[in-house]
């Protein structure tokens, strides 16, 4: 029993920390079972033999405890994981995108460019991290940049949805509305779950084109759609 106890009090205190209460009692499980085995296969043993089963155990549990307690501390979050495990495996595509996918959403753009890239250095085709950086990109002002990307991910997917909606924004951005249009367009062809939205976004473009009959008839589609 008291074995028991000494190989779950940390298996408790971590899955508390990680948010993995659901794992405690199949954990304290395993924990009871294995020292059930070393009972048993102690019970027949020389009092000495006993005393260094028991000191080998200790020392597993001790260990183990320390490697989880220092990988808890360390790991406060998906990224400080995602981190370590960038460093594990450098190759790996996933892991740097997942990586850039964190520091986007803590708005720290230089270093999700740097994740994407790295991720598109391992896999050229990897669409989701060329997305992203694109993104990244458009958002940290690099308008350039961010059309490049967009327009290499559509020639590579043309049946990307949002591909064509980004590409949009930047060419209304820099006064193409023209193009704006037909990427608006050619979105729409796609299955879209925005696509009132899309139809709002080509109202504006024909209106600002000087083709306001279009920008009325498109209004009056996306206001029957809505209702």
């Amino acid at each position: 029993m008291g074995w028991t106890v000494i190989g779950s009090v940390h298996i408790l205190f971590i899955a508390t920390l990680m948010g993995l209460r659901f794992l405690a009692l199949p954990l304290i499980g395993i924990s009871a079972f294995a020292v059930l085995f070393l009972v048993r296969i102690t019970d027949r043993l020389s009092t000495p033999r006993k005393i260094i089963s028991c000191g080998i155990f200790s020392i597993l549990v001790a260990a183990f405890a320390a490697s989880s307690f220092a990988a808890t501390f360390f790991w406060k979050d998906d990224r400080s994981l995602l981190a370590s495990m960038a460093g594990r495996y450098p190759d790996d595509p996933d892991i740097h995108y997942n990586l850039g996918y964190s520091f986007t959403t803590a708005n720290d753009l230089s270093s999700a460019i740097a994740e994407y890239e790295n991720a598109l250095s391992f896999d050229p085709r990897h669409k989701r991290a060329r997305f992203n950086l694109a993104h990244a990109y458009f958002m940290s002002g690099q308008t350039g940049k961010a059309l490049s990307g967009f327009k290499a991910l559509a020639a590579q997917d043309r049946s990307m949805t949002h591909v064509h909606q980004a590409l949009a924004v930047i060419y209304d951005k820099n006064g193409k509305t023209r193009e704006a249009i037909d990427e608006v367009k050619y979105e729409l062809s796609l299955a879209l779950s925005d696509r009132v939205k899309m139809l709002e976004f080509l109202a504006y473009l024909y209106e600002k084109n000087g083709q306001a009959g279009k920008a009325a008839r498109i209004t009056r589609l996306f206001t029957r759609s809505h209702h």
